[in-house]
């Protein structure tokens, strides 16, 4: 559980940075 949820982490963050910079 704790490996699955440390990779849903950092893809969140990519998810998030890319979203928020075409949307910048």
């Amino acid at each position: 559980i704790h490996a699955k949820r440390v990779s849903i982490i950092p893809k969140d963050i990519q998810l998030t940075r890319r979203i928020r910079g075409e949307r910048a």
